[in-house]
């Protein structure tokens, strides 16, 4: 979302949390792979057949 003002930007309902993985140490590969596939799923769902955008901060009447 970068390309929100800065006052809108970090705003709850601005943002996508992936996800939260948890320590005290780094997951190894393996561990990884199992919290990025949801994340890689969502995203393609959004990719095919696309994401249409009508309006942007830049362009807020489309």
């Amino acid at each position: 979302c970068l390309n929100l003002p800065m006052h809108l930007r970090y705003l709850e309902e601005n943002m996508y949390l992936a996800g939260i993985v948890p320590g005290p140490n780094a997951p190894t590969l393996d561990q990884l792979n199992h919290v990025l596939v949801p994340l890689v799923d969502d995203f393609c769902e959004a990719w095919n057949p696309g994401v249409y955008i009508t309006r942007t901060a830049g362009r807020p009447g489309g």
